[in-house]
Order: structure tokens, then sequence, then C-alpha cells
């Protein structure tokens, strides 16, 4: 990224990020289209390369700036300590939950990123996002000691419910809904027990 999108005025710099979000999250990183975006804002496609030097580093950006959110919040919002795991789990999903309602726009993108990770075009920073997902996760999970297995078997449960209910789910996103979403991954984390 070039320093001249920074120094753009704020607002400017929102809407750019905004409809290149929106876009990436609808049409996904291969289809996403640099002519649509600048479309969309209606500036000159040489403005968009201006500030970013193609497709790639503007989805970069966006990658960057969604997961400095995303872990920002988490930091803000979290406890240090919790009396077990299972409980710690909960806070973290409850934090998760209050970005994805405070930010569906940068949430709907990271779960995007995360549907198709697996993409050739992706792989320069799959293992880069995969080990700070990792680490976020370890983190909450570590004072408790748990074995490998166990933590991957809670991540799969969790990656799987996520996946389900936002599908079940896909706006409104609300304490009411939270609520629901808190209610039913404690029923599921009580399965795998201690």
């Amino acid at each position: 990224m070039n320093s001249t999108f920074l120094n753009l005025p704020d607002e400017k710099q929102k809407r750019v990020i905004e409809a290149s979000i929106v876009e990436f999250t609808e049409w996904g990183y291969r289809d996403a289209s640099t002519n649509r975006i600048v479309r969309n804002l209606k500036i000159a496609k040489g403005s968009l390369f201006k500030y970013f030097g193609g497709k790639n580093d503007l989805y970069y950006f966006l990658i960057k700036l969604s997961t400095d959110e995303l872990l920002s919040f988490i930091e803000s919002e979290k406890k240090q300590e919790y009396d077990n795991w299972v409980e710690a789990v909960e806070a973290y999903a409850s934090i998760e939950f209050d970005f994805l309602i405070l930010h569906p726009l940068y949430y709907h993108f990271l779960k995007r990123i995360a549907d198709e990770i697996n993409l050739d075009e992706l792989i320069p920073i799959k293992d880069h996002l995969t080990a700070k997902s990792q680490k976020i996760f370890h983190s909450i999970l570590a004072p408790y000691y748990l074995s490998e297995l166990k933590q991957k078997h809670i991540a799969y449960l969790i990656q799987g419910y996520n996946r389900d209910f936002l599908l079940e789910n896909k706006c409104n996103y609300n304490s009411e809904l939270k609520e629901k979403y808190m209610g039913n991954l404690r029923a599921h984390l009580n399965l795998i027990g201690d």
C-alpha cells in the first residue's frame, strides 16, 4: 500500500475500505473486481491503483486491517483469568459475537477469508493467518493444560458450530441472537466435558 491512501481524509479512506470489503466478501477473492469497486466509489481505476499496487495489495491491506481490529477488540474486552476452560471459551465466543454485532462488515470479511484460505492465490498469507488464529485460540486454552487433541476438538466444534449458526442466521445480529448463540454453544461445550 502506498502512503497516499493514508493521507486521504478519513471519510474517503472509510468509503474505499467499506466498498472493497463488501466486494471481496460478496464475490470472494477470485471473482472480486476492482472495476466494480471503482464504479461503486465513482473514482478512476488509476486512483485505486495509486493507493494500492493491485488487487493483491488491496486484499492484504484489508486482511491486516480487519484482523487488527478483531485482535484489538478481543484484547480490550477479555479478562485475564477464568475458572475453567469452558468459561474461557464462552468469554471469548461472547467477545467475538460482540465484535460481529458492532462490526458485521469486518466479521463477514474474515469469515469469507477463512472459507477460501486454501485457494492457491492465498498460499502466501495462509500460514501467517493460520498461525495468528491458532495463537489466539491456544492463548485462551493454555492456562488449563488441555491435551492438544482436546484443544483441536474444541476448535473444530466451535468452527463447525459458528459456520452452521451464521448460515442459519444471516442478519439482524443483536443481543437476543447472541443469547441464543451462547446457549447453544454452552450445550455443545458441555458435551465435551472436563
